[in-house]
């Protein structure tokens, strides 16, 4: 079976949003089928194959795929070099992360509780507790080792309180604004500087999967993370999808020659979607 390339994954996933008349003369131009439109099992095969060759993830990424709570899922994502001590944490302890989710434990998959290890505690985490634990990491080292204590929206709710009463730490506000699950109003909280919003974007931490498809680059990148989303974090797929379709419909529609051209740029091109799909129909 022949292994899809990033170009191929990417082109497929924006077909997918083009009104299907357009997709259809689009892939007859280009030779790219819109994403989902294969056999179920191949479609499969080509995630799991995509997803173990990519080896960089923003964490957000792998939150939305949490978000599913499937163990199964999770083995994917603790098993993935992205991950860091809070998502390996949180997984092995079975920690549920859907919206909403009433669930107080997740089961853990036996191919995880046979061959993973938590990461270390904190030194001193049990003399300090939590809160008093972030307070002591002087070292970018220390704030991120405690900043992987925090577990369910429980403790981010504390922590919000304690850097309201007293801020905590710059180590410690920066290890928590680049938590896969930190919440965007205390990210605000953290800090608003566009500096700060830059940095926490390059570190793989978005607010919502629209943010994540409309502002971060390479395209190529972007869109093959989406690409991936229908098998493994749909619900949040949704979101970055509806944030794309307009601007695919309007640019690229049912021009084959802006297709092309997109065919083309997209493995080079070091810009966002947004300015890849309107620089393509500008070109064409």
């Amino acid at each position: 079976m022949a292994f899809i390339t990033a170009r191929d994954r990417a082109v497929s996933y924006l077909l997918s949003l083009a009104d299907p008349a357009d997709a259809a003369r689009a892939e007859e131009r280009i030779r790219v089928a819109p994403a989902g439109s294969g056999d179920l099992g191949h479609e499969a095969e080509t995630v799991r194959r995509a997803w173990s060759t990519t080896r960089r993830l923003p964490v957000s990424v792998l939150h939305w795929v949490m978000q599913q709570d499937d163990p199964e899922l999770n083995v994917l994502v603790c098993h993935h070099p992205s991950a860091d001590d809070a998502i390996r944490r949180q997984i092995l302890r079975g920690v549920p992360c859907a919206p909403g989710t009433t669930r107080s434990v997740l089961r853990v998959s036996p191919r995880l509780s046979r061959t993973a290890e938590e990461p270390p505690l904190p030194k001193h985490f049990h003399a300090l507790g939590l809160i008093g634990t972030l307070r002591e990491a002087h070292t970018m080292a220390a704030g991120r080792s405690a900043a992987a204590m925090v577990l369910d929206r429980h403790d981010w709710a504390a922590v919000a309180r304690a850097d309201t009463e007293r801020a905590l730490p710059g180590y410690t506000r920066w290890a928590l604004a680049v938590r896969h699950d930190c919440p965007p109003e205390l990210r605000r909280q953290f800090g608003t500087h566009p500096k700060f919003h830059n940095r926490v974007r390059a570190a793989g931490a978005f607010d919502s999967p629209e943010q994540f498809a409309l502002e971060h680059a390479p395209a190529v990148d972007v869109l093959g993370v989406l690409f991936l989303g229908r098998r493994l974090f749909p619900q949040r797929l949704t979101d970055a999808s509806d944030a794309l379709r307009p601007l695919v419909r309007e640019y690229l529609g049912g021009s084959t020659e802006a297709w092309a051209v997109l065919a083309q740029l997209v493995d080079d091109f070091q810009g966002s979607t947004e300015e890849l799909v309107i620089t393509a129909g500008a070109v064409a």
